[in-house]
């Protein structure tokens, strides 16, 4: 039986990721690995986190192989000095190999990538239990996209044997765990813990973000500026849709920006669609907060840690039936759900215009879910409960 158990000591966790703070360009993931991480340490858990220190072509500016204090989690980073796209670092898996018995249970985070095969591995090894969470990218759809042969290869070599060795899966939203299901492999139990949200900041009079007035009204993109987000349709919408602007805020990936500015020229959209590059803290809450709605139609999201904050902020959302959020939307009333395409997006906004009202109690919906469902440390305490439930079994 784990140490942990006796006289419910504080369970003793380790969080294995391939990218971690200050690694902001990598979106919500790391986020919400953080805020997981940091709600367990404030619940009495031992926390820490393993992870490399790679920031996009460079490496963060952090200390390697020394844990670094972040908000009541024990941080250790080491360097990927080759492989980078899938995060090899030989220092980390002779940290995994040294330390891990310490642990009572390791949560990993994301697949196809070296820290989390390795680390399924060295905890079988050691007898320790470990939880894995695919974020999202066991969805058939992202499997058949981008690279699908070494995809498919990874899991028939490596993450079929992990994902059945897990405690159990831990997914983010149900539609996650019934494509997880869909993949047709032996699996452990599968558990949706849903992604936390919560901010310091008091969200009711904010201050305005700087050049607001010049973008009044206007619908808020918030998130990594990618592909698979399908910005385009809403910046595509905009014609069929006359006073309103579009905010893009986020890190640019694969230059896709430059494709939607050359989209938003030729559309003659150049005073109607902003982009504002990256916007952490305070200011991101700005922009939330005075938004007339935030939209995120994408292919597929295993969670949507943006429509999360909007909502806690009181903001109606529009989303894509492929974001994880979606079914709670639709079943709470809390926004919009639509197809992801143009007129599901038109649809969509002209019913945000036509009915303020409607519009209000969406928001309200939303911003109620977001307090009662959404509050990290109720999310923490189910994953300690979670954890200790696997430990008892050892």
């Amino acid at each position: 039986m784990s140490s942990a158990l006796a006289n419910q000591a504080p369970l003793r966790i380790l969080h294995v990721v391939a990218t971690y703070l200050p690694a902001t360009r990598y979106g919500g993931p790391i986020e919400s690995v953080h805020g997981l991480a940091r709600a367990q340490a404030r619940l009495g858990a031992q926390v820490s986190v393993v992870t490399t220190s790679v920031d996009g072509p460079g490496n963060s500016p952090v200390p390697h192989g020394q844990a670094v204090d972040l908000d009541g989690v024990q941080v250790w980073y080491f360097r990927s000095t080759f492989l980078r796209r899938i995060y090899f670092s030989w220092s980390m898996w002779g940290w995994l190999r040294r330390e891990i018995a310490r642990f009572d249970v390791v949560h990993l985070h994301a697949v196809y990538l070296f820290p989390i095969t390795m680390a399924a591995r060295v905890c079988v090894a050691a007898g320790v239990p470990y939880v894995i969470a695919p974020r999202g990218m066991l969805v058939g759809a992202l499997i058949e996209g981008k690279s699908r042969w070494i995809k498919k290869a990874w899991i028939a070599l490596w993450e079929r044997k992990t994902l059945a060795q897990a405690a159990f899966i831990h997914a983010t939203a149900r539609s996650e765990a019934e494509e997880i299901k869909r993949l047709g492999l032996m699996l452990a139990p599968t558990h949706v813990l849903m992604n936390g949200v919560g901010t310091n900041l008091e969200q009711s009079g904010l201050a305005e973000p700087s050049g607001l007035a010049a973008v009044q009204p206007y619908l808020l993109y918030l998130g990594r500026i990618s592909p698979k987000k399908n910005i385009d349709l809403l910046v595509r919408a905009l014609t069929q849709v006359q006073g309103l602007h579009l905010v893009i805020v986020g890190v640019d990936e694969m230059g896709t920006q430059g494709q939607l500015e050359s989209l938003t020229q030729s559309l003659a959209l150049q005073t109607r669609v902003h982009f504002l590059g990256e916007r952490l803290g305070q200011e991101k809450w700005r922009w939330i907060a005075h938004a007339k709605a935030l939209a995120l139609v994408s292919v597929n999201e295993n969670f949507g840690n943006s429509v999360a904050e909007a909502m806690l902020a009181g903001v109606p959302v529009i989303v894509s039936q492929g974001v994880g959020l979606a079914q709670w939307i639709g079943e709470k009333s809390a926004g919009w759900v639509c197809a992801s395409t143009v007129e599901g997006v038109v649809s969509a906004l002209q019913a945000l215009n036509a009915d303020p009202q409607r519009a209000a109690h969406y928001a309200a919906n939303g911003q109620r879910f977001a307090r009662e469902q959404l509050a990290w440390d109720a999310i923490a305490g189910k994953s300690l409960q979670l954890y200790r439930n696997i430990c008892r079994k050892q």
